[in-house]
């Protein structure tokens, strides 16, 4: 547990170094902590094995992502941030999420040639990654529960916002004159 909850720390350093590039305010590093270093995700905090996957996998992420983020993008910090992706998505399944949102970075970059490099990279990590996959019986192929998953999550988006957009229009719409808003707003 305490090897995993490192990870904590070091997610805040991670923070902490970006942030202090932009702002020289140390007081700004104080909700970070306290968003980070709480006992809400008690579980992964206690438990060894969600602490060294979850917490490192987020750490591996932002590092990443760190480096292929910066102002001057070297070749030193570019190979950083692929070696950061491996440890992502060999620590965690879920960091496979990470080169996607790098080639985006690269694509928002213009930066077309490592786009090229890291999409090819990115190939062979995620073919790399499921060699020797076996499907559980009765779940769907990775492709369609990734693409479900992104939907649902979409979706959840949508509603999580709608929720708070009716809620708004809860207090300001006058249910005397529109019965039928009223019904749409608890449905």
């Amino acid at each position: 547990s305490f090897v995993g909850n490192l990870s904590l720390f070091g997610i805040f350093l991670v923070y902490v170094k970006r942030i202090s590039n932009y702002n020289s305010n140390y007081f700004v590093f104080f909700p970070i902590a306290l968003l980070l270093f709480n006992l809400t995700f008690y579980e992964n905090v206690t438990f060894s094995m969600a602490a060294l996957s979850n917490f490192t996998v987020v750490l591996f992420s932002l590092l990443s992502l760190n480096f292929l983020a910066t102002k001057e993008l070297t070749v030193k910090r570019f190979i950083l941030a692929i070696v950061f992706c491996l440890f992502a998505v060999y620590t965690q399944g879920g960091g496979i999420f990470v080169v996607p949102v790098s080639l985006l970075i690269l694509f928002l970059r213009k930066d077309y040639k490592r786009l090229g490099y890291y999409a090819v990279v990115g190939a062979l990590i995620y073919s790399l990654y499921f060699i020797g996959y076996e499907q559980p019986v009765g779940s769907p192929s990775v492709l369609a529960a990734i693409l479900d998953f992104k939907v649902r999550s979409f979706l959840y988006s949508l509603a999580f916002l709608g929720s708070s957009f009716s809620f708004s229009f809860y207090h300001t719409v006058n249910f005397a004159e529109d019965d039928s808003f009223h019904k749409i707003v608890n449905d």
